[in-house]
């Protein structure tokens, strides 16, 4: 949720390990507010040729599922559950960091 700089940072970490990435941001594109449009529309053109989901102009209103990230993620124009992440424990892409 969020692609400003740590979005932006665990988004490639996550795909770097092998791992389906769906983003959902309010803006246009990743960074925007703080490097503009120009900058972050070359910033999402990476992550998306990387394999990034990018869902821009989404905000999330609900988690639901109680032991993974995310059963069924519901953002502001749909339901979603991001393919990779739906099955992993909320910290289990974080033990033994």
């Amino acid at each position: 949720v969020g692609m400003g700089f740590i979005g932006c940072e665990v988004a490639a970490s996550l795909i770097q390990l092998g791992v389906q990435v769906t983003t959902v941001f309010p803006g246009k594109e990743p960074l925007e507010r703080v490097l503009g449009g120009q900058v972050g529309g070359v910033v999402g053109a990476f992550h998306r040729a990387h394999g990034v989901d990018l869902r821009p102009g989404e905000q999330v209103t609900a988690f639901e599922g109680a032991e993974r990230l995310s059963t069924s993620t519901r953002s502001s124009t749909s339901a979603m559950s991001p393919g990779g992440t739906s099955s992993w424990s909320a910290a289990a892409w974080t033990r033994g960091s």
